[in-house]
């Protein structure tokens, strides 16, 4: 079994950002391959996390102990029959000694918005359907909606720790 993953994506420039380790579409998109024997060459646009690749890596690799040890965090199969991922849960890496820390800050993906909380700044929510680059944070226009991402966020926060 042979997997290739992207740890991070890069900010080439795009939002006046370089580098990594910030919540934006083009740091959290990442590349993911996998290569089995008897696994048919396809593409997917499912919602994944990175968290789903060990435990999707060892079930290939039809490994049973360390298939068991893998599946004791949030991961999953990502080719198990009925597999689908409801949300992706991010968060921005901690940099020591930064500029103007902005402090914690987690996004939460689901299959049309992204709602970004940031305990020390002001909230976001982006429609991803009709902003994909998530350029307008639509917050302000959708309370209901936020208020409803933002408690699943806490919850998924929550159960992480």
């Amino acid at each position: 079994v042979v997997v290739v993953a992207g740890a991070f994506g890069q900010a080439l420039g795009d939002r006046t950002q370089l580098g990594h380790g910030e919540v934006t579409r083009e740091q959290v998109n990442v590349p993911l391959a996998l290569r089995a024997p008897g696994l048919a060459p396809t593409r997917s646009e499912r919602l994944v996390s990175l968290v789903d690749v060990l435990p999707t890596a060892f079930a290939l690799a039809h490994a049973p102990a360390a298939q068991a040890l893998a599946t004791q965090g949030a991961g999953r199969d990502l080719l198990a029959a009925g597999f689908e991922r409801d949300a992706a849960l991010v968060r921005r890496a901690v940099r020591e000694n930064e500029r103007l820390d902005p402090g914690p800050i987690w996004a939460l993906y689901t299959r049309g918005f992204k709602y970004v909380y940031r305990p020390q700044l002001t909230d976001q929510l982006y429609d991803l359907s009709v902003d994909p680059d998530e350029r307008e944070n639509v917050l302000s226009a959708q309370l209901e909606r936020g208020a409803a991402l933002k408690k699943d966020l806490l919850a998924r926060i929550g159960s992480a720790k």
